[in-house]
């Protein structure tokens, strides 16, 4: 069992001062626009952040670019003000102190990282604080810090390899505990493609372990409903859902989550009522929902159901599924095939009386289940990646465009596009105004550049402003 910890003392700040006098400087400059690399084990880890402390540590993190060699120390400098226009931090306070004091909260909050326990209970532990030294100066808004040695090869995923992409947009957008560790857990499960779990593994995923939430009832009514409300209202998973599988006189044990919407029940389930559709969706997972909408193509009624599935394990019920499906599919290929109103009857059959065990072919059809589950698993995660990949090459394009639309104007030209536009760039502004002498000054450190790159790039996306292969105000 490998167990590490940052310790400190007196005598480490001490050493971690001088040292950090001749560590090479590393500029940040955040954006909120990005995807973060975050390693799997931060999305499981132990540690207790106020929402702004999430929220400020995830967008450090991806803002620090490209995951870097283990072992290379850096000091990270930015302008804490760049940070709280991101964070939303109100105007009228001291906001690049309050930046600061969010990173000095970080640097007295420690973290607990652990892999998965292996067949003897061991497993590798790491525990540290998230951030080592801190340094502001309040003349220019200028904001070093420092990391743990250790904690770095955890953020850059370089122990494991393996890693959730987040849009950090998602994330500041959130702003409970609740909503962030639940969007986190979640997300990083989806990774795996995995998406039901144990209720006690949610509740150690997100950190809520505390006694008030023991019972399940005041872990979902004060945790996941409110916490399911928020990332639907907040992020761009409009139909994010939790489901427990409890029901009358059934005990919860487990818990479904999807980021997908869920099936429309009067495309899925056709020839049966909206009240039966909607009764499926809610009591079985999106995987076995799935199960259903093939069963269907082959003859099977939702209608069927009723409640002759109720205390059934799920996985007998795939099993027998697929176990129908090779009783068709060999029966079709004999020239012999029946109805589909029989086919529709073996469903039920099979599933009542776990025909699958009976002819010893359980293990054998839980197995091709998993693996049609994970086929069509990893086809949603490949069109998912190329997707994405797609949209971060196509936001490039355009931000390089508009900032060569932006570079290419004369004064004359960006005054009249400024006065023309100040509305739309104020709103992008958020809490503090648009300042016109920032922008007409085209200096990069200036926030209102920035601002005038993503409205320009929002411009061309939507096609509102030409994509010129020369720019349009380019000299003679």
């Amino acid at each position: 069992m490998n167990i590490g910890k940052e310790a400190r003392t007196p005598l480490n700040d001490k050493n971690n001062q001088i040292q950090q006098l001749s560590l090479p400087l590393r500029y940040v400059s955040p954006n909120e626009h990005s995807l973060v690399r975050l390693a799997q084990e931060f999305a499981t880890a132990k540690y207790a952040l106020s929402p702004n402390e999430i929220k400020a540590w995830v967008l450090f993190i991806s803002s620090l670019g490209e995951p870097e060699h283990e072992g290379v120390e850096s000091l990270y400098v930015f302008n804490a003000i760049d940070f709280a226009d991101k964070l939303g931090i109100d105007p009228r306070k001291a906001r690049g102190k309050e930046v600061a004091e969010l990173f000095v909260r970080l640097s007295k909050n420690e973290i607990d990282l652990r892999s998965r326990e292996d067949e003897r209970g061991e497993q590798d532990i790491f525990h540290s604080y998230f951030i080592t030294t801190v340094n502001y100066r309040k003349d220019t808004y200028r904001l070093e810090v420092s990391i743990p040695t250790g904690l770095r090869p955890y953020l850059f995923a370089l122990k494991t390899g393996t890693f959730t992409n987040i849009n950090v947009s998602d994330v500041l957008a959130l702003n409970t505990v609740a909503a962030l560790r639940v969007f986190l857990y979640c997300k990083n499960l989806e990774r795996i493609g995995q998406f039901t779990v144990t209720i006690e593994e949610m509740k150690q995923g997100t950190g809520f372990m505390l006694p008030s939430y023991e019972q399940f009832k005041e872990f979902k009514r004060n945790v996941l409903q409110p916490a399911v409300k928020e990332i639907r209202k907040h992020t761009e998973y409009k139909e994010f859902y939790i489901e427990d599988n409890g029901g009358r006189g059934r005990k919860a044990t487990h818990l479904h989550f999807g980021f997908d919407p869920t099936f429309d029940s009067e495309e899925l389930f056709l020839n049966t009522s909206k009240d039966v559709a909607t009764a499926i969706v809610k009591k079985f997972s999106p995987s076995l929902q799935i199960s259903i909408r093939i069963a269907m193509d082959n003859g099977f009624n939702p209608r069927y159901i009723k409640d002759k599935f109720d205390n059934i394990p799920e996985d007998v019920i795939k099993a027998n599924f697929m176990y129908v499906e090779g009783i068709i599919s060999r029966e079709k290929k004999e020239g012999n095939p029946k109805t589909p109103d029989v086919y529709g009857k073996y469903y039920i059959k099979a599933v009542v009386e776990n025909w699958a065990l009976k002819n010893d072919k359980f293990n054998e059809m839980k197995k091709k289940t998993i693996e049609r589950e994970k086929n069509q698993d990893l086809q949603k995660r490949m069109k998912e990646t190329q997707e994405r990949d797609d949209a971060a090459t196509l936001n490039e394009f355009y931000r390089t465009k508009a900032k060569e639309y932006l570079e290419a104007m004369d004064f004359a030209t960006m005054d009249n596009f400024i006065r023309t536009n100040f509305k739309g760039l104020n709103a992008m502004s958020g809490k503090s105004e648009f300042n016109y002498e920032h922008a007409i000054s085209r200096k990069k450190n200036y926030r209102e550049y920035r601002i005038l790159v993503d409205f320009i790039t929002a411009k061309m996306t939507l096609r509102e402003i030409e994509v010129p292969g020369i720019c349009e105000f380019a000299p003679n």
